[in-house]
């Protein structure tokens, strides 16, 4: 539901409201390689149910005083209530030689609810000169969230010397959050072509998060405090960052150059089960730049660079152990720091209206200091940690920080028109790389990933009454390790597309969707081609073809599937999601005539040329889909 109006000649008024309830019932079958000496695998069957409720509310208050003065508000709001059950039954193996290491049947119920509310208040000031201006930005931010849960897992070992467990546990959980953030700017010009920007940003966040897990008696009540799978843990954060920056616009060049300085203080507090006191102190400069190019209407170079600091969560801050599967425990680490970011990112487009050719390239290459990622222990012996026991064969996993991640994009897509088959054609390639630093069994391990893409989109412009399109995508990923060759990998992807559309009669549609997919380099039973074939035939009733009646058929050939890989610093994954199969539709639409625009609203308030609005410099849009 959206509402916009005018209220008067100064106040422009916009609204929407979503709302949708979804209920999925999942089932997955997984197969998981590590990156580890022995090559551990890990085979999992998951049936999950889940049922999620969502209410979203947007607003948009804008008051244009005058020329010279405007105050804009944008609230949000958001609510959620979740309930899932899941059953799982794991095993881990040594592939090799066969050997089962664990085996864990795991099931866990949880319910969660909450809100998150944010609001931004903008007042923007123009002086009587030219390119003098002044802004403050206020925004709020609050979330509250609570759960609880149970699970139930048996878990069995292959070594005799280690001991089968079964537990039984009931956990509730709350956690919030307040957040209260200014950014002040003020712009001064120097000349007609020159400004300066100066602002100061500070912000302040206070966190809480508590868990209360109970075992189960031997009435079957859930009455037995457990202290040391519960937690309370408080965490705020202060930081101040003012920053100094230059502009240049001239007709066809914009550069901004600029830098802040952040002082940040990061203080948690653990009360339950022990005290624990933690405190960081940052102290960042993060430098930044902006360069724009445009020759006419058929040039555009854009490039930019970008620093900035990332504080960890209060999730991986927090010191207590999820212990819902024993064979994969996680845990948080209050000693975490902030991570910190480069980014350079180029985009140039090229348009030659006179043949109806475009081009585009897109580059972006990203270095991390301090990357959280986990440090994972696969256990030899029983092990108790942090007062939990856990079984040879099980995993731990703890946040730390790290060196050493990057990530690389280019991208690059051209467009021409076919003008004896009257069609266009766009062809598309890239390359991703990515490299993600890990901690295994205390040995560094730098996961790479290389990955090339290719594409092509041929669509039709015969007639209004005929149209078509084909398509292919493949893409090819090249994975390698530092320290397990034997886990190195290469594995390949295709869709190949074909859709037409026809009006026949003036008043029939008929629509046809195939595409075939093909799966090559994965685990053994997930290597597989498939071709899912959609089409409908419609009616448009009327003289005005208002109302259509459509029958559709979804997946006629019966062979549809879902299969994904997943890559981590840890291992790779294959996993097979069931997904809805062959069926029919029927439906029903009903046009309603357009209705013409309603009165003028205000007049637009323009912000200064040669900086973004208050906050940082803006990035550039985003590559278009693959």
């Amino acid at each position: 539901m959206n509402y916009n109006d005018n209220w008067g000649r100064k106040i422009k008024v916009s609204a929407s409201y979503f709302y949708n309830k979804t209920n999925n019932a999942d089932s997955t079958v997984t197969q998981r390689d590590y990156f580890t000496s022995n090559t551990l695998r890990y085979n999992e069957v998951k049936n999950v149910a889940t049922v999620n409720y969502n209410h979203r509310l947007n607003g948009k208050f804008e008051y244009i005083i005058d020329s010279l003065n405007k105050i804009t508000l944008t609230p949000q709001f958001t609510f959620q209530d979740n309930s899932r059950e899941s059953f799982e039954d794991g095993i881990n193996t040594l592939p090799f030689s066969g050997e089962v290491i664990n085996r864990t049947s795991n099931k866990i119920k949880s319910a969660n609810n909450g809100f998150n509310f944010s609001n931004d208040a903008l007042i923007q000031h123009k002086f009587r000169k030219k390119g003098r201006t002044i802004s403050l930005n206020i925004n709020t931010q609050a979330s509250d969230r609570k759960g609880n849960g149970s699970y139930y897992t048996s878990s069995l070992y292959n070594d005799t010397s280690t001991t089968d467990s079964i537990v039984d546990r009931h956990y509730t959980t709350t956690s919030n959050s307040l957040s209260l953030g200014g950014n002040l700017s003020y712009t001064e010009p120097m000349g007609d072509k020159m400004q300066w920007l100066i602002s100061y940003r500070p912000t302040v966040k206070e966190s809480s998060s508590d868990k209360e897990t109970m075992d189960i008696d031997s009435a079957g009540f859930y009455t037995v405090y457990d202290s040391v799978l519960s937690n309370v843990y408080n965490n705020s954060v202060l930081s101040h960052r003012g920053g100094l920056a230059w502009g240049l616009n001239l007709s066809a060049i914009n550069l901004n150059i600029g830098s802040d300085i952040e002082y940040a203080v990061l203080d948690g507090n653990q009360t339950f089960p022990y005290i624990l006191d933690t405190r960081r102190v940052f102290r960042n400069i993060l430098p930044s730049a902006m360069f724009n190019y445009k020759y006419g209407k058929t040039l555009n170079l854009n490039v930019q660079y970008r620093s900035s600091s990332r504080m960890p969560e209060v999730s991986q801050l927090q010191n207590v152990a999820d212990v819902s599967n024993p064979l994969f425990v996680k845990t948080g680490n209050p000693f975490l720091r902030q991570s910190f970011e480069n980014r350079l990112t180029l985009r140039l487009t090229k348009r030659i209206p006179e043949k109806e050719t475009h081009f585009m390239i897109f580059l972006m290459a990203n270095k991390t200091d301090d990357y959280i990622t986990n440090a994972t222990t696969i256990l030899n012996t029983d092990t108790t940690v942090m007062g939990v026991n856990l079984g040879k064969g099980a995993q731990l996993a703890i946040p730390i920080n790290l060196d050493n991640y990057y990530n690389a994009r280019l991208f690059g897509v051209c467009g021409f028109p076919l003008r004896k088959i009257k069609s266009n054609l766009n062809l598309n390639a890239g390359y991703n790389f990515t490299q993600t630093p890990a901690l295994i069994n205390g040995v560094n391990n730098l996961a790479v990933n290389n990955a090339i893409n290719a594409g092509a989109y041929l669509s039709s412009n015969i007639s209004e009454k005929l149209d078509f399109s084909i398509s292919y995508n493949g893409s090819c990923n090249l994975l390698k390790n530092s320290i397990q060759s034997q886990s190195d990998n290469t594995y390949f992807t295709h869709t190949a597309a074909l859709k037409a559309n026809a009006i026949v009669l003036n008043n029939f549609v008929i629509n046809t969707d195939i595409s075939q997919k093909y799966y090559m380099g994965l685990s053994d039973t997930y290597n597989q081609s498939f071709t899912l074939w959609n089409a409908y035939i419609g009616y448009k009733i009327q003289k005005k073809q208002n109302l259509e009646i459509k029958v559709s058929v979804y997946d006629i050939l019966n062979q549809n599937t879902s299969i994904s890989r997943n890559i981590t610093e840890l291992y790779r994954e294959d996993t097979r999601t069931n997904v809805l199969t062959r069926y029919a539709l029927l439906t029903l639409t009903y046009t309603f005539k357009n209705f013409k625009n309603g009165a003028t609203g205000p007049q637009e308030f323009k912000p200064p040329k040669g900086f973004s609005p208050p906050g940082s410099m803006p990035l550039p849009p985003p590559p278009p889909s693959q």
